[in-house]
């Protein structure tokens, strides 16, 4: 306990001197507000190595305490914050229906991106669908283009739901037929905005239902937990799996995943299969 402060005898008290210490002058105070994020990661990292969606709240909470220590204006603090997560809050209560999202812009670096409040990503290797499930999420067909060539997103594209909340579509991974060069490129532009983005709640990462998970969605999945970084798994294409081989091929990937059967999201684009689920899912990490 930092000198001159009284021994708190309850749980709010120590909460309460707590964050009137931390919220001064003492260098130690000022290190903890400016690593803020990486101390709630390396905490999660030591309660649990397999990040699973309760990060994102935690990660979430930490942020609101940043915002209120920085007194700063704008994103993550104040007034409109507070309001704009509220409405988020509202919206996830009320219900799921077609989520209301918007194209905003394409952007070659995480810094040309909105200064949004808060964020979902989305990764999947090329062709996994991930334009098709923006489009079924929206229940809009060209909201996000989806070409029959893979590879066609290269740059990281924002999709507003409002009230300061987006999701990214991230450049798809593993198509060979685009240079060795662009691919690096794609690879150190994704990596940056997962692992400075502070905005970020979740990870949403898609592997094709119908062929299982490859050797990049597996590195993918290896990346993500060495990190910390808080993601999920949705497996598309659901209806391409034939009925009588469903439970089978949900018990290969999740295990391929080194997850339990029940963490996986199945959904299909095409037949709205756990899409009403899945909006339900958004709107709560986004709160």
């Amino acid at each position: 306990m930092p000198a001159g402060i009284v021994t708190p005898t309850t749980r709010a008290e120590s909460v309460d001197l707590f964050r009137e210490w931390v919220g001064g002058d003492d260098p130690t105070a000022v290190w903890i507000r400016d690593h803020v994020h990486e101390l709630a990661r390396a905490t999660l990292a030591c309660w649990c190595p397999q990040p699973g969606p309760g990060h994102a709240l935690v990660l979430a909470e930490m942020a609101e305490v940043a915002a209120s220590w920085s007194g700063q204006p704008g994103r993550g603090s104040g007034r409109y914050r507070t309001e704009r997560s509220a409405r988020r809050h509202d919206r996830a209560v009320s219900g799921a229906g077609p989520l209301r999202l918007e194209f905003v812009l394409s952007a070659a670096r995480a810094e040309q991106l909105p200064d949004n409040d808060i964020e979902l990503a989305i990764v999947g290797r090329s062709n996994v669908g991930k334009s098709s499930l923006l489009n079924a999420l929206a229940n809009r067909k060209q909201l996000a283009l989806v070409s029959k060539t893979p590879g066609r997103t290269q740059l990281l594209n924002c999709f507003s739901l409002g009230d300061g909340a987006a999701l990214i579509d991230c450049p798809g991974y593993g198509y060979a037929s685009v240079a060795a060069n662009k691919r690096k490129t794609w690879q150190k532009m994704m990596e940056d905005y997962l692992l400075t983005r502070e905005q970020l709640a979740m990870i949403l990462v898609l592997v094709d239902g119908e062929i299982g998970p490859t050797e990049l969605d597996r590195q993918m999945l290896e990346w993500l937990r060495a990190e910390v970084l808080p993601h999920v798994v949705i497996a598309t294409k659901h209806d391409k799996v034939k009925a009588s081989k469903r439970d089978k091929r949900k018990r290969d990937l999740a295990e391929a995943c080194q997850l339990d059967k029940s963490d996986v999201i199945w959904v299909s684009a095409a037949k709205g299969t756990g899409i009403d689920r899945l909006r339900s899912l958004v709107l709560e990490w986004l709160r």
